[in-house]
């Protein structure tokens, strides 16, 4: 990794984050897993934010147009 490993992981509750395995990744790595409250979009911020980016901008511009693969879609989402 570019800059090293993070000391913390913060995640959402979904169910891949809760999962025993992601949990045992983050103890070996010494990176502390921090689940966000659940239904509190306020403690999300930057990542609910990014959403609304996507969804605001990028999926308007996908239906628009013909990406025909991932590298293409790759291309426009970090363009």
């Amino acid at each position: 990794m570019r800059r090293g490993l993070p000391e913390r992981l913060y995640v959402d509750n979904g169910s891949s984050y809760r999962s025993n395995h992601l949990s045992l990744v983050c103890a070996k790595l010494g990176v502390a897993l921090i689940h966000a409250r659940p239904y509190r979009p306020q403690g999300k911020g930057k990542i609910e934010r990014w959403f609304k980016t996507v969804r605001g901008q990028l999926l308007i511009r996908l239906t628009n147009d013909d990406t025909g693969s991932l590298e293409a879609l790759n291309r426009r989402l970090w363009a």
